[in-house]
């Protein structure tokens, strides 16, 4: 789904919600900046989706026309079928990637990173019968994720580990840098899927 129609679909449903919410309020909710907002608007009322009613004291509140109903309902639509797909995708790269790990004779993995990615892994890594897992994330520590509880990286030192597969969904770079700086040996860092590279 493209990001323009992906901001387009976000205040349709804002302003969906609460139609008397300014633009400066919508901005800081959608995080986008109010140039953005007032430009989107704008579009918006000329394509028909929007309506602005006056208010008192110079202000105006905003209504969704059925077309605009209906943009969202097609908007929605595209985004769960493009979520779909990539999370189908998504999937496929990372059993790749771990069945090359397998096969090349790993057999203990910390999870390093709670995201979608690591669920992901974690599932995935289940249905090998030979393999022992981890996961570790500090700030869920003591939680827990299909069914294994999550620990501190300060136990990694007590890890019997084969590799750390980074799945967090922030920057893998600087997973990496902190890893090595806790003693992790570089040869047994991965990174199992980068967003950035990998959903081009």
């Amino acid at each position: 789904m493209e990001y323009k129609n992906l901001r387009k679909m976000l205040l349709l449903e804002a302003i969906g919600k609460d139609g008397k919410q300014n633009q400066r309020s919508l901005s800081r909710k959608l995080n986008m900046s109010l140039g953005m907002v007032c430009n989107l608007i704008g579009v918006l009322q000329k394509s028909g989706m929007l309506d602005l009613e006056p208010q008192a004291q110079n202000k105006v509140s905003y209504e969704l026309t059925d077309n605009g109903v209906e943009e969202i309902k097609r908007l929605q639509m595209q985004y769960t079928s493009h979520s779909i797909m990539m999370y189908k995708k998504m999937k496929e790269v990372i059993r790749s990637r771990l069945a090359e790990l397998i096969e090349s004779g790993y057999r203990k993995f910390v999870i390093y990173g709670l995201s979608e990615f690591c669920e992901i892994v974690t599932l995935l890594l289940e249905e090998e019968n030979t393999v022992q897992r981890w996961v570790i994330d500090n700030q869920n520590a003591g939680k827990y994720v299909c069914g294994l509880k999550i620990g501190r990286d300060s136990e990694l030192k007590h890890i019997d580990y084969d590799a750390v597969l980074i799945t967090g969904l922030a920057n893998p770079a600087t997973a990496h840098a902190d890893l090595i700086r806790k003693g992790v040996p570089e040869y047994k860092i991965f990174t199992i899927y980068d967003p950035d590279t990998d959903d081009k």
